[in-house]
């Protein structure tokens, strides 16, 4: 069963959300949805209104939690709506962390003849994060132009290899450290150019 780990807005984690660990606070109506080509994935769910966990969960604060194939995804919280259900459940809207990567602007690169990592390596340098599994070592011309964010960039890098682009964290809850990172991948799940919607529990996933 999937934990959800609840963090503040400084990133320092505060608390557990389980549907499998006795005494801790549930969720409910959880629904996970990911964007094949881009990796924009999104995340939803309810938590009892009346739990201490609940008043842990604010605006701008984080959320780890599994995808379906076992990677820790992290999402900045965008809205939430103490009044679900009549009050007695909170709802709780997340967006992927690497919406991040859309304030910082990459110069103008050309790179005549490089692999996916390399070109990767060189967009993603100072962004605080890493660089982790980049499939493939075909050689291709990556023209970067008019200032495009990281975000952009590294969907030009993507597109050029035919890769997909997935954003995870390492986490640590005992240390509470972990590290954002980017894989360039030839295939996610098993559909390509799909968004996949987990209307089911992510709670199910092991």
């Amino acid at each position: 069963m999937a934990n959800f780990f609840i963090l503040d807005k400084k990133s320092v984690t505060r608390g557990v959300l389980s549907n499998a660990i006795p005494y801790r606070c549930p969720y409910f109506t959880d629904r996970y949805k990911i964007d094949i080509r881009t990796g924009w994935t999104t995340l939803e769910f309810e938590v009892p209104a009346n739990r201490p966990e609940a008043a842990l969960i604010e605006l701008e604060g984080r959320i780890i939690f599994p995808d379906f194939k076992g990677n820790l995804k992290m999402v900045k919280i965008k809205d939430i709506d103490d009044s679900a259900s009549n009050g007695t459940r909170k709802y709780v809207y997340g967006e992927g962390i690497q919406e991040e990567l859309l304030d910082d602007r990459v110069r103008p690169l050309l790179l005549e003849s490089a692999t996916a990592d390399q070109a990767l390596g060189q967009v993603i340098l100072n962004s605080g994060w890493l660089m982790g599994v980049v499939e493939g070592e075909d050689l291709a011309e990556i023209k970067i132009e008019d200032y495009p964010t990281i975000l952009e960039a590294i969907q030009i890098i993507a597109d050029t290899f035919d890769l997909y682009p997935v954003f995870r964290v390492e986490y640590n809850e005992l240390t509470n450290v972990y590290n954002k990172v980017i894989d360039l991948v030839q295939m996610v799940g098993q559909k390509r150019g799909k968004v996949f919607d987990l209307s089911e529990d992510i709670g199910e996933i092991t």
